[in-house]
This record gives C-alpha cells, structure tokens and sequence, in this order.
C-alpha cells in the first residue's frame, strides 16, 4: 500500500508545469468546471469508445454517473486556455464501517484524456490533482483500477500502474465471468477466437439452465432497510473466512436498491440471509446487457446444492428478465467458484493510496467486501 505523499505531488505537479503542453492548463473541480451532467458523460464516452471500441467495458452514462455521484459532479476537469476540455477524472465517496464508526475511501474512475492530448502529460496531472483533493477532504484512502488493454505508449496503465506493481503499491485482481448466452457474449464481447474456443467450452460443460426451483424454506427478496443487520451478518460470516474485516456501511448497500439490482436469499423459518448478488446493468449494444456484479456473498453453511440453486435463480432473472448475457465479477466482489461456472476472463490491476492510517491494506481490499468500482 502506498502512503500518499503531499510534498512529492507537488513536486512532481511543478515539474509536469514545465512542459509544453501543460503550460497553459488548468485544472477544475467538475462541479466548478461549467461541465453539466450529459458533456460529461458524452466527453467520457467519446474517450472510452477511442481506446476500447466495442470491447466490454463500463459505460459512463448520465444514469451511472448520476447513481454513484449524486446530485453534485464529484472530480477534476483539465482544461486549455480557450476552455476547451481536455481531460477528466472522478471519483466516488464510499462509507465503510470501522470500530462501530462510519469512515470514507473514495474510487477513482473514468480517467479519460481525448486523443489529441495523450501522451502530454494531462492523465498524470489529474490523478496527480484528485488525489490531492480527495487527500484534503479527510477521506482516509483511494483505490483506482488500471486496464492491461489500456497499454498503449504514454497511458495510464505503462506510466502509473506497472511502476507502482513493481514496488508493490498495486496488487492484480482477476475478473470471473459466468457465460448464460454464448452467441450474445461471442457477438458483443469482442474476444478473440482462442478466447471463443475457451467461452464454448465452459457454456457447454456449465450450460445456462433456466430453473427456479429454490428449497423450500429460501425465497430470493429484493433491498429492505430492515433486513441490513442481516447482510452485515452474513458479510461478518463471509469475511471470518476469507480474513477480511472491511465492512460496508448502509449507505453503500442501499444503493443498489435505489438504482440498481439486489437479490438476497433469504430463510423463512428462521429470519435470516443466506446470500446477496448485487450489483449493476452494462448496455452493450440492441438492447442487450451483461450484468456487472458488485458483490455475489453466499454463506458457507448452504451446500453445493442450495448455492447453485441461489445462483441459478438470479442468472434466470438477469438473463429472461433483465436482458443480460452473462456475468462479471472482480475476486474483490466475491468468487462463486468455477464448480458454478464461474472462470477468470481477465485481469486488472488495483493500486491504493492511504492519506491516514487506517490498518487497511492492499491484500485485504483484495479479499473482499464488495467491488471497488
């Protein structure tokens, strides 16, 4: 884990003012940048959609953004003289619990540089900037992502990530996927034909099945404020196993059931949640979707049987209901294992920044409480 360091950012933020290019460049909280909701989605899409074309990716569209920032623009713009837009950066306010307090991290995301200004400079500038920003409003750490398919010459993902891998400030951590519609995914996934080959086999060896049949006993409910003492219960009976002791706060989980998709499983007979699988809908393209999961929890008490049921159940509904082709999930979010058809597809690399102490580290975000996206 990296402690941040305030005097080498300045530092380094006074040497890039040296260059050319960054001269005449100032940066901008978003909310104070003139920037509205819609040119900041359009600037990020136009960005993302250069880099990854019709690769799966998260879209950062007005509803997402909306959903995970609220009312208020939440990052850093960086803008030329003329005030054209040249780049930007946001991050989401997280609360998680710690000694019975709710504490603050924050993820940052979307960096986006439009393609004329790559490779100046500007991406380093503004994770430069929002770090010291988020640094200033008492936030107790930061956690970013970088994309391996983002690897081109000047990126983020050469300039920050594989430097900060080599001093072991970031960690790697494996995306698992779960295929329901194999012609969908080959259509709209952009893989290669190893890849294809690799997404055949595993949809024929773990075929979508379209069953409900839960035990008799379960029933699988949506977000109910009531029940949060029972998903910190179950998070409590999950995380004694995998050593992790990070805790999400009622805010994080109530966001899923404003905005996005929450399933628990719960026990009749005994008032108590045996599972969770939340998390969010990713448009690919004709009203498709694949389901980006930020946390899949089932309770280590249920046999094989009554996980692949649970499983099945919310796969029927994301996939006949919901439209979706498939699943992710970063091992941050969970791992339902392979023996439910659920394989590695890829790789990111996760870095963290403490601005205090807070006995949190890399390997523990690692373990897992729910997906820091």
């Amino acid at each position: 884990m990296m402690t941040f360091n305030e005097t080498y950012a300045e530092k380094q933020m006074q040497l890039m003012e040296r260059h050319p290019e960054l001269r005449n460049m100032v940066s901008v909280p978003l909310d104070e940048s003139g920037v509205n909701l819609e040119e900041l989605s359009a600037f990020m899409e136009r960005c993302w959609t250069h880099d990854y074309g019709r690769e799966p990716r998260l879209r950062f569209s007005q509803a997402f953004l909306s959903w995970n920032m609220g009312a208020r623009l939440t990052g850093l713009a960086a803008k030329d003289a003329a005030g054209n837009l040249l780049g930007v950066i946001v991050y989401f306010k997280r609360g998680y619990l710690k000694d019975g307090t709710v504490r603050y991290y924050a993820i940052e995301t979307g960096l986006s540089v439009c393609p004329d200004s790559r490779g100046k400079g500007v991406g380093q500038w503004l994770v430069l900037g929002i770090r010291q920003m988020i640094r200033k409003m008492g936030i107790d750490f930061s956690v970013s992502w970088y994309d391996s398919r983002h690897n081109q010459p000047g990126s983020s993902f050469l300039t920050l990530a594989e430097n900060r891998a080599r001093k072991g400030d970031a960690v790697s951590v494996t995306l698992l996927g779960r295929v329901m519609d194999y012609e969908g995914t080959v259509r709209y996934g952009g893989f290669s034909p190893v890849e294809k080959v690799a997404l055949r086999l595993t949809s024929l060896i773990f075929p979508y099945l379209s069953s409900t049949d839960l035990p008799g006993r379960f029933q699988v409910m949506g977000w109910s404020a009531d029940k949060f003492c029972h998903y910190l219960d179950l998070l409590a009976e999950v995380q004694s196993c995998n050593r992790s002791g990070l805790t999400p706060d009622a805010g994080i989980f109530s966001k899923w059931g404003r905005g996005g998709r929450f399933y628990a499983l719960e026990d009749r007979e005994n008032d108590r949640v045996y599972g969770l699988f939340f998390g969010h809908k990713v448009l690919l393209e004709n009203h498709r979707f694949y389901f980006q999961a930020d946390g899949i929890f089932i309770s280590p008490a249920l046999s094989f049987f009554e996980k692949r049921a649970f499983l099945r159940h919310v796969e029927q509904i994301l996939c006949e209901t919901e439209n979706c082709i498939g699943v992710t999930v970063s091992e941050t979010g969970g791992n339902p294992g392979w023996c439910h058809g659920y394989f590695p597809v890829a790789s990111q690399v996760l870095s963290m920044d403490a601005y205090r102490p807070t006995g949190i580290g890399l390997n523990r975000l690692k373990a897992g409480f729910v997906e820091l996206r």
